[in-house]
Order: C-alpha cells, then sequence, then structure tokens
C-alpha cells in the first residue's frame, strides 16, 4: 500500500507500478507466510483533489486489472491498497481497501496491512480492517482510538487514514507503522514502511515491497524508514 500527497500524474503512476509490480510478486511475503508470494485478492484506492475524487474498489487484483488511472488536476491526496487476506472474507469488491465511514465532523478513507483478532472477528463476514474503522468512527479520531486497536493486533497495524473536514473542506493524510514481532529480521523487512519525496516534489510513504520499485523516482537520500510507533501526517496537513 501507499500514500501519496502532491500534484504530479507522474509521481502516482510510478507508485501503481510499483504497487502491480509488487503485488504480484512480493519479495518479503513468503517469510511471513510461506507458501504466498502474491496479492491477489482485490485492490483499491481513493484519490482527491479539491475539486475531484475517484473511488475505485474491485476484486481483480491489482497485477491483472487494466486499470486506467484518472486525470487529476491540483494538489492531491491519495491511498492505493492491495490486498492479500489469510482465510478473511472475500468475492465482493465492497471487501477491497480503503474502506469509507463519516462521522457529523468528518469522512474517512481507511487502509491497513495487518490482521486483527479478538472483538475485530465478531461479526460473521466483516473485515478485521472494517471494525478497525468502526472504532476509529466510535471515538471520533484516530489517535484515541489506537490503544483499542493495538490491543486487538495480531500481526501488523500499519495503516492509511485519509480525512476530510466537513467545516474546512480539506483533507489530510495520517499514517502508523506498529506491528507485533519487532526485532525479528524477517517481520522488520516485511512490515517496515518508508517514506519519501518524490522526483517532482511529492510526499509519499509505502510499504517495504515498493522501495526498490521507486529508487529512481525519489529524491536521493531522502527516502527513511517511518518512525516505528509514530502517528505521523503526510504532507501538508489541513
Amino acid at each position: 500500500m501507499f500514500g501519496y500527497v502532491g500534484s504530479s500524474e507522474k509521481e502516482l503512476d510510478a507508485l501503481y507500478a510499483a504497487l502491480r509490480t509488487a503485488s504480484g510478486c512480493d519479495p518479503f511475503l513468503k517469510d511471513v507466510y510461506s507458501g504466498c508470494d502474491g496479492h491477489p485478492h482485490g485492490w483499491g484506492y481513493v484519490l482527491r483533489t479539491n475539486t475531484q475524487l475517484y473511488y475505485y474498489r474491485t476484486t481483480v487484483p491489482v497485477f491483472k486489472d487494466e486499470h486506467t488511472l484518472p486525470s487529476f488536476s491540483g494538489e492531491a491526496q491519495a491511498i492505493f491498497h492491495s490486498r492479500l487476506t489469510t482465510g478473511g472474507v472475500t468475492g465482493d469488491p465492497a471487501f477491497s481497501h480503503p474502506y469509507v465511514a463519516s462521522t457529523n465532523h468528518s469522512i474517512f478513507y481507511f487502509a491497513h496491512n495487518g490482521g486483527l483478532t479478538n472483538a475485530a472477528t465478531v461479526v460473521p463476514n466483516k473485515v478485521d480492517s472494517e471494525w478497525a474503522l468502526d472504532q476509529i468512527i466510535a471515538e471520533g479520531h484516530l489517535a484515541t482510538a489506537l490503544p483499542k486497536l493495538k490491543e486487538n493486533t495480531q500481526s501488523a497495524l500499519n495503516l492509511l487514514l485519509m480525512t476530510v473536514n466537513r467545516e474546512r473542506r480539506a483533507a489530510r493524510i495520517d499514517y502508523l507503522n506498529w506491528y507485533q514481532g519487532r526485532g525479528d529480521k524477517k517481520k522488520d523487512g516485511y512490515y517496515q514502511m518508508f517514506a519519501a519525496t518524490m522526483a517532482e516534489g511529492g510526499k509519499a510513504v509505502f510499504s517495504s515491497t515498493l522501495e526498490s520499485l521507486l529508487m529512481k523516482h525519489i529524491v536521493k537520500g531522502t527516502n527513511a524508514p517511518v518512525e516505528y510507533g509514530e502517528l505521523q501526517g503526510l504532507g501538508p496537513q489541513a
């Protein structure tokens, strides 16, 4: 998955291409889930500017989907996610990330990598990431929902959240890199997220599997591991 804030269609195309390649053959996945090397359970994205909103989800794997990204103009915020589930709900595009929900104050788009347990698995045919978004809605804010989300995290709580403020008509993206088993070389390799400045000035945060595919599109020296456990904002914040 990745998040992006910027105004370059070229940069977003590069991130999308990297997601397609990595989802077809994830070099780190076999270290965490034996017998699996791809993300075949659908994908989706939300792309927003001050005048445009595109929201797309499908059951088709991103590496098989011939979808062309829409054109956009101006500053954009975007979240993209390619899904792999190990026994979760499949078979409908509504189960693909990012999920959307709202309060009286904000509209949220949410994508998550990792597995949740306990309370997250109570409702049949509900994705655990949907349950996570429910907790954010109940609290009204991501920061106050995090303790409960961490308590129910089985593997990872790597997440991207776009928040659209109703009153200000503005959006922000927040992200978190947090997972169980930190210090385990294989888990660190798979779950570590990276942030970077793109070649035309956009800001991006992305999963480890995309990093090597993006090096020629990143300003040299700007890519760095995301600070573990710290909720952070991406680019200019609304």
